[in-house]
């Protein structure tokens, strides 16, 4: 369930200027300074002078804040899925545990892959001493085809030796390396700080290349998505100063910024979204927001 949290939101510039002149207009009628005696046409010589007020208008720095609700989600949602097929051999994380960048969450049955290894590291290990064979040849009756004593024939017969045994590196060395990042795969790493949203496999399952395993909420970047009212709407811009308050600590805010303004209101309410992105850097209390908390 996403965790409520009030907005607070701070209008943009170019509205602050129509209520300081609604304000300004206001305060034409009301306010008073000096005092100046004004005579009643309509009264008598007898009765006294009226006294009134004279005021100097001065500009004032007002800023009008709105007031919403809305829940704390994570900017990044993201979903680790297998790389090889094999079974689940161990789960090391639950959901609702906080992780960090390179943390080993998972991990799947390598025996297969280690086998694949090592075999493709042999085959490796054997083509290089092939080339390394043919390398010694060739050079040898690149010699003797100098010294006249050798026929063209065997000399380009080694050549072609040497460039076979070279091929073979390459495709052992693109084995290995295949098998080396199969082995890798198998340990499914955190690739951000987060929260562990869901495990979408069990162990023992075997899992087929591209299935997912694990949801992460990251929580390096939070954000609050969250509704402005048709009235409202037209004092938010993009970049305009937030706070962010939540239940559980309702006397800490927490600072951010408008991100994305929708351009559509929602067909029910007739609301806009809002999404506010809270700053990381600003907020550096004791208090850990997390998307998901109640």
């Amino acid at each position: 369930m996403p965790w409520p949290a009030t907005t607070r939101i701070k209008a943009s510039p170019m509205f602050k200027k129509v209520y300081i002149a609604l304000l300004t207009v206001a305060a034409l009628g009301a306010c008073s300074q000096d005092e100046i005696p004004i005579q009643d046409p309509m009264n008598t010589p007898d009765n006294k002078p009226i006294a009134v007020t004279a005021i100097t208008l001065e500009p004032q720095n007002f800023i009008p804040h709105i007031a919403v609700v809305g829940s704390i989600q994570a900017a990044e949602e993201i979903v680790l899925s297998a790389e090889l097929i094999a079974p689940v051999k161990k789960i090391h994380v639950r959901e609702g545990q906080n992780v960090k960048r390179g943390d080993l969450l998972l991990s799947l049955d390598s025996e297969k892959v280690e086998l694949n290894l090592t075999r493709a590291s042999e085959s490796l290990q054997r083509a290089q001493s092939r080339l390394q064979e043919s390398d010694d040849n060739f050079t040898r009756r690149k010699e003797l085809a100098e010294q006249k004593t050798l026929s063209q024939e065997l000399l380009d017969a080694a050549h072609h030796e040497w460039q076979r045994a070279k091929s073979a590196v390459a495709e052992a060395e693109a084995a290995a390396s295949l098998a080396q990042r199969k082995l890798t795969d198998s340990r499914i790493i955190s690739p951000v700080n987060g929260v562990i949203d869901q495990n979408l496999v069990e162990v023992g399952e075997a899992v087929q290349e591209g299935q997912d395993l694990l949801l992460i909420q990251a929580t390096d970047h939070l954000e609050v998505k969250t509704y402005v009212s048709e009235r409202d709407i037209h004092f938010i811009r993009e970049g305009n100063k937030a706070q962010v308050t939540v239940a559980n600590w309702p006397d800490q805010t927490f600072a951010a910024s408008v991100s994305t303004v929708g351009i559509a209101g929602d067909r029910r309410t007739g609301n806009f979204p809002v999404t506010l992105l809270i700053d990381p850097i600003a907020n550096s209390s004791a208090v850990t927001l997390r998307p998901g908390m109640t």
